[in-house]
C-alpha cells in the first residue's frame, strides 16, 4: 500500500470510517437517506456497507478513495467533481462532513460505476439502441452527398461518389452474411451531420461506419485510415445531449432511475463503453486490411468527428484511400477495387461481431 494511504483520516468521523468494510449487513437506500433541507444525503459508512466497497483515505492528496471490481472513485470533500475511473463528473452538490459524518449526496452514492459490466447493461439495453451482445444490424453512412461534394479528386472524380459506391458494396456484402443494414444516403442525397446522426440514433442498430475518402496538400500521401472517437471529445456534454434526445426512455421502465444526473452518469458509462468497443471495431477492419498488400495501410487513428461525436453506438469512420493521390485515385474508381474494399471492411465487421458475441461484448476471455 503507498505510504501515504491509510485506513482512516484526521477528522472526527475516523471510527465511523474504519468500521465502513465491518459495519451490519445491507440496509435499504431508503433507511440510510437523510434529506438535509433540499438534498439526500447518504453517510459514508452506509454506502460502504450497502454496497460492500473498499474504502481507503489519501492523506497526500486529501482524496477519498470507493474502489470495488477494478472500477474506482476519488472525491474530496466540499467539492462537486469527481473522479469515475479517471473521468471527472460533476455533481449537483459535493459531498460534505456533517456533524462529524461524511455525508454522500445520493446522486453519487447510487452511481451505476461500481457495478459489473453485465449488470449495467441490464439498464442499459432498456434504452439503448441494438440488442445487447448481438450485433445484428449496421449503419453504413456514406459520406457527403448533394451539394456536398467532399474531397476533390484528380480526373474530375468527386468523394461523395466513391463513398456511395462503396457503401452499397459493403451493403451488399453484409447482407450476404446476414447482417441487417440501414443506410444513411442511396443515391446523390445531401444529408447534414446531425441528421446522419438522428438516422443512426433511431436505426436500432450495433455499429456505426462511416465510408469517407481523405484528401491532403501532400499529393504522395495515400492509403486507408480507421478512425474512433477521440478521448479528447467532452464525455459530459455527450452525456448530457443523450439524455435530452432520448427524452422519457429512462422514465418508461419504473426499475430505472429518474433523475437527470443519475442518467447522464448512466449514459456516460455507454459513451465510455461505445469508445472502447470502437477501438476494437477500428482494429478489427485495421487487421482485415493489412492482410492485402494492394490496399495501403496507415493504421488507426482518433478524431473528434461530428459524425463519431453524437453516435450512440459503437462507430468508426473509414478513409479508403487518397483523392489527392493520382495513383490512389484511380484505384478508389475502380468497381473492382472499390468491391475489394468493401469486402475487407466487411470481413472486419464479421471478426468484431464473432469477438463481441463470443466474449459477451468483451467482458470475457
Amino acid at each position: 500500500m503507498n505510504k501515504y494511504i491509510t485506513p482512516i483520516f484526521a477528522l472526527t468521523v475516523a471510527v465511523t470510517l474504519s468500521s465502513c468494510m465491518t459495519a451490519p449487513g445491507p440496509k435499504a437506500w431508503n433507511e440510510v437517506t437523510q434529506r438535509i433541507g433540499p438534498v439526500e444525503y447518504v453517510a459514508l459508512m452506509d454506502v460502504c456497507n450497502l454496497l460492500k466497497m473498499n474504502y481507503e483515505w489519501d492523506a497526500l492528496t486529501k482524496k477519498h478513495i470507493l474502489y470495488k471490481n477494478s472500477n474506482y472513485l476519488s472525491f474530496m470533500t466540499d467539492d462537486r467533481n469527481v473522479s469515475v475511473n479517471g473521468n471527472v463528473q460533476t455533481l449537483s452538490v459535493p459531498p460534505k462532513v456533517i456533524n462529524g459524518v461524511l455525508m454522500l449526496p445520493r446522486e453519487l452514492a447510487e452511481l451505476p460505476w461500481w457495478r459489473k459490466r453485465e449488470d449495467i447493461w441490464k439498464e442499459v439495453k432498456a434504452v439503448y439502441p441494438g440488442n445487447a451482445f448481438v450485433v445484428d444490424k449496421v449503419v453504413i453512412d456514406a459520406g457527403h452527398g448533394g451539394k456536398d461534394l467532399g474531397a476533390p479528386g484528380f480526373f474530375g472524380l468527386k468523394e461523395k461518389d466513391i463513398n456511395l459506391e462503396i457503401a452499397k458494396k459493403l451493403e451488399q456484402k453484409l447482407r450476404s452474411l446476414g447482417i441487417d443494414t440501414v443506410m444513411t444516403r442511396t443515391d446523390d442525397t445531401y444529408l447534414t451531420l446531425p441528421e446522419r446522426a438522428w438516422v443512426a440514433n433511431n436505426s436500432g442498430a450495433d455499429l456505426f461506419i462511416s465510408v469517407h475518402a481523405n484528401s491532403a496538400p501532400d499529393k504522395s500521401v495515400q492509403g486507408a485510415e480507421i478512425y474512433y472517437l477521440s478521448e479528447t471529445v467532452d464525455d459530459d456534454e455527450r452525456a448530457s445531449q443523450m439524455v435530452v434526445d432520448y427524452g422519457n426512455r429512462f422514465e418508461l421502465n419504473p426499475d430505472l432511475p429518474n433523475k437527470r444526473s443519475r442518467d447522464a452518469t448512466l449514459w456516460d458509462i455507454i459513451n465510455t463503453e461505445n469508445r472502447q468497443e470502437s477501438i476494437e471495431l477500428a482494429r478489427s477492419i485495421n487487421s482485415s486490411l493489412k492482410r492485402y498488400a494492394s490496399v495501403k495501410n496507415r493504421g488507426i487513428k482518433s478524431a473528434g468527428f461530428f459524425v463519431l461525436k453524437w453516435t450512440d453506438k459503437p462507430a468508426v469512420l473509414v478513409e479508403t484511400g487518397f483523392m489527392t493521390n493520382r495513383q490512389e485515385v484511380r484505384q478508389l474508381a475502380d468497381a473492382a477495387y472499390q468491391d475489394q474494399m468493401a469486402g475487407l471492411i466487411a470481413e472486419g465487421v464479421m471478426a468484431y461481431k464473432a469477438e463481441y458475441e463470443r466474449t459477451r461484448g468483451f467482458t470475457t476471455n
